[in-house]
């Protein structure tokens, strides 16, 4: 069976497994739909448990609303366990749960390993049978590490300790694909509230399942997203069109920052220009290839690498600037053209780019990877390795390659 079929299949049995196990009701009868319905699947079961109850209350510092559905379902580290709270529809001056938080506590889930993409599927499911809404945004809350994290076998986002798993670019991938199958349309808005995750092979994976996605390319400072600031002004005007929400989100964000010294990122994708974008990519690394005729020219774009704006994996280089160093160094006048033909491409899937601070000066909104020397196999699991950037890089750097 095929990669494909199989996670076609994969999916379809997710569903049915979901569909046919007893559900909690939110309320006797679905209720009318809302005009957005925020989910945040939060994995606090690691060294972020304090910051997941700070985020929490960050949120209902923002207060209430009956046109917004902001759900979290949150696993803490410990002894403590996962929980599904409703934050912006609770009941006015609620007590404080043993948790320390206003919001209305919906279920009790058990131990719940936050590291499978399976809990994102039952978490937005549950989400659109019991609070529907016009627009969908899902958020994932956690560490980050792009489609890898150097000198370990974690790669990808929501890092559950307990488990030790974590949840792989192809599989958040299939998760979104459910989803996109259980609302009936892709994501609105996809988030991630976490280091690195703006890549594009990160983002290719989600291309057909969301429309706009909302992440950093650097690390992210250990506050997050200023959720009082973001949900505060989704309240106060509930039409928001996903674009503008996701504006919002990079505006606040960026305005949090301004003081920090170090490189501070957030960009949003549309995801519908991906696939042209990965197509002038592919063209552009054809071309460089047949263009390295001679070991000066291998050494140039290895320059150009070494130069290229870097973040906390230095294997991850921005898109943009690499190519625009490319552009100015190389001799090859149809390595030139293609590579203005990738920033033309590049600069219509990037809506919004934002950089405080001066060590990521150079971002323009969206990563890649490129190892200064050895090439990780496990590359070749990516939907974006069907393209000719990985043998580009390899052509550059040599055939040493990795398995981690």
């Amino acid at each position: 069976m095929s990669r494909v079929k199989s996670a076609l299949f994969l999916i379809l049995l997710i569903l049915f497994q979901i569909s046919g196990s007893a559900s909690f009701a939110a309320s006797a009868g679905t209720p009318a739909p809302a005009k957005w319905c925020v989910m945040v699947f939060m994995n606090a079961d690691n060294d972020l448990d304090r910051q997941g109850i700070k985020d929490m209350c960050e949120m209902e510092a923002a207060g209430v609303s009956d046109d917004v559905n902001i759900l979290v379902q949150i696993d803490r580290a410990r002894e403590k366990t996962a929980r599904r709270y409703m934050v912006s529809r609770r009941a006015a001056g609620a007590p404080k749960d043993d948790w320390g938080l206003v919001s209305a506590k919906v279920e009790e889930l058990g131990e719940v390993d936050m590291g499978d993409y399976r809990q994102i599927i039952n978490f937005s499911k549950w989400c659109a049978d019991n609070y529907p809404a016009e627009k969908y945004a899902l958020v994932i809350w956690n560490h980050g590490a792009g489609w890898r994290m150097a000198n370990s076998e974690r790669k990808g986002i929501s890092y559950d300790e307990q488990s030790g798993k974590i949840i792989t670019a192809a599989e958040l991938g299939i998760a979104l694909e459910a989803v996109h199958g259980i609302i009936g349309k892709p994501i609105d808005l996809f988030g991630m509230d976490a280091c690195l995750m703006q890549m594009i092979e990160v983002a290719y994976e989600l291309r057909e399942n969301a429309s706009y996605v909302v992440a950093s390319e650097e690390t992210e400072p250990g506050d997050g997203w200023p959720y009082d600031h973001i949900y505060a002004s989704l309240f106060k005007s509930p039409e928001t069109a996903p674009l503008d929400l996701s504006k919002l989100i990079v505006n606040a964000y960026s305005q949090s920052y301004l003081s920090n010294k170090k490189g501070v990122t957030m960009s949003v994708i549309d995801t519908s220009y991906l696939p042209a974008l990965a197509t002038e990519i592919d063209n552009f690394s054809k071309i460089l290839i047949s263009a390295l005729t001679s070991d000066e020219r291998i050494k140039t774009v290895k320059i150009c690498v070494a130069q290229a704006q870097k973040f906390e994996i230095s294997a991850y280089i921005d898109i943009g600037d690499f190519i625009k160093l490319v552009i100015g160094s190389m001799d090859a006048a149809e390595v030139k053209k293609a590579g203005e033909t990738v920033l033309m491409a590049l600069s219509k899937a990037i809506v919004v780019n934002s950089v405080t601070g001066g060590t990521a000066k150079n971002a323009t909104g969206l990563a890649i990877y490129f190892p200064r020397s050895t090439f990780n196999q496990k590359y070749s699991t990516l939907k974006f390795a069907s393209y000719a950037w990985d043998e580009m890089v390899n052509a550059v750097i040599g055939p040493k390659v990795s398995a981690r």
